[in-house]
């Protein structure tokens, strides 16, 4: 717990030093109310990914956004160049 404490101070650090921000509300969710969309999202991802070999990026997009079978395909968004590691 105290690397997960110390990677969102500094993601808080560096948001503050590059982004001008004033500041920062951290909310914590309470037990039992955390399903969301996203969660079961990833849920049909893993299971997708689980039937295909997978061997660079742009297969991942295929597969991410072909893993839902019903309804509109999930929106799959590049994120390279935009992600941070702070650890």
């Amino acid at each position: 717990m105290k690397e997960k404490n110390k990677t969102i101070a500094e993601m808080y650090l560096h948001a503050i030093r590059s982004l001008a921000v004033q500041s920062i509300q951290h909310c914590y969710l309470e037990a039992g109310y955390t399903q969301y969309e996203k969660d079961s999202m990833h849920a049909v991802i893993e299971r997708a990914c689980n039937h295909v070999n997978v061997y660079t990026k742009l297969q991942w997009y295929t597969v991410d956004s072909s893993a839902k079978k019903s309804g509109r395909p999930y929106a799959v968004t590049e994120m390279e160049g935009y992600m941070k590691d702070f650890k």
